[in-house]
C-alpha cells in the first residue's frame, strides 16, 4: 500500500496512540510476549492460535486482558 508506515520493531506499534488493535501472526513462543506488551499497551489483540505455550500463559494473558478491558481473541 504506498504511503503506508512500515517497521521491524513492534514496540513502535504499542506505542502509537492511533492503533488500538493489532493482529500477532509470529511464532508461537513469543505469543505471551507480545500479546501481554499489547494488552498493556491498551490495544485490543486478535492472535493466532495457540494463544501461548502454556495454560498458565494463556490464563495470565486473559486475566491481563480483563485488567486493561481490552478484547483479546483467538483465530
Amino acid at each position: 500500500m504506498p504511503g503506508a508506515r512500515t517497521t521491524t520493531d513492534y514496540k513502535e506499534v504499542l506505542a502509537d496512540p492511533e492503533i488500538d488493535a493489532v493482529y500477532v501472526a509470529t511464532p508461537p513462543d513469543t505469543h505471551f510476549e507480545i500479546v501481554g506488551a499489547a494488552l498493556l499497551a491498551r490495544k485490543h489483540v486478535l492472535v493466532e492460535k495457540p494463544l501461548a505455550t502454556s495454560l498458565n500463559g494463556a490464563t495470565a494473558l486473559v486475566d491481563i486482558a480483563r485488567q486493561v478491558g481490552r478484547t483479546l481473541m483467538v483465530g
